[in-house]
């Protein structure tokens, strides 16, 4: 279990003052404080393979909650924007980033050896080296609501379509007199998954055509084009898939 402080909160202050014309008067203002707080509990499971002559691994598993009395700093301002009076409620939810299950994966192999060994009576070359690295988690909290926009939930109990990642290094070296040169190959999110990052509250998956948020058909050319750009913005999901190749000259 982990317990942080000061996180940064608003609080609100009513002054009264007195006006020639009106006579008195109250004014209200609002101060970002260090006074929030957040709780992290959960277990963490890691199986480590120690780096040998050629290859080493590590797999890394955490389940954890994390709740707090609120996620966003300006909560109490927008509460009184609103036109409520009370105030924020004390008791804690979960937040924005709660995620629970994370998973994650590394593997190297590195052959630093002018010759490598021999796999399935094949020679391996020398000089190269390869690296992967996996991960899964739980999606983006959001809090449920219903085709009208109306919460059916607690804020943020609930997580989005799970994301999982591949990005892989392959690099190999020439040594050239009292130079090195290095030719590597990156790859980030190889297999193209989608990774959404905007979720429906309705859905409880990425936001689509003629489903949860935007079921309900549009007659307006301009609300169909807002709804199209809208739906077509890159932003939406994360990075797709992406490759480098690279020289370097090492003296």
């Amino acid at each position: 279990m982990k317990d942080i402080f000061d996180y940064p909160t608003s609080q609100r202050f009513t002054v009264q003052y007195y006006d020639p014309v009106e006579g008195s008067k109250e004014a209200t203002y609002f101060l970002y404080r260090n006074s929030d707080y957040s709780r992290s509990r959960g277990i963490e499971l890691n199986l480590r393979k120690r780096r040998g002559r050629f290859f080493s691994g590590n797999l890394n598993y955490t389940y954890s909650i994390s709740t707090g009395r609120s996620s966003d700093p300006n909560a109490q301002r927008d509460l009184y924007i609103g036109g409520a009076t009370g105030e924020v409620e004390l008791a804690e939810g979960f937040l924005w980033w709660n995620r629970p299950h994370r998973l994650t994966a590394t593997f190297d192999l590195r052959i630093n050896d002018l010759k490598g060994p021999k796999l399935f009576g094949l020679q391996l070359p020398g000089h190269w080296g390869f690296n992967a690295y996996y991960s899964l988690s739980s999606g983006r909290a959001y809090t449920p609501e219903d085709l009208s926009g109306t919460a059916i939930g607690e804020d943020y109990s609930r997580n989005g379509p799970i994301e999982q990642d591949l990005n892989i290094k392959l690099q190999k070296w020439i040594l050239w007199g009292n130079q090195r040169i290095d030719l590597t190959l990156q790859g980030w999110n190889i297999f193209n998954w989608s990774i959404p990052r905007s979720i429906d509250p309705v859905t409880g998956e990425a936001y689509k055509e003629g489903y949860g948020s935007y079921a309900a058909s549009l007659t307006d050319p301009d609300s169909r084009l807002a709804r199209y750009l809208s739906l077509a913005d890159p932003s939406r999901n994360g990075d797709p898939r992406r490759f480098k190749f690279s020289v370097g000259v090492n003296f």
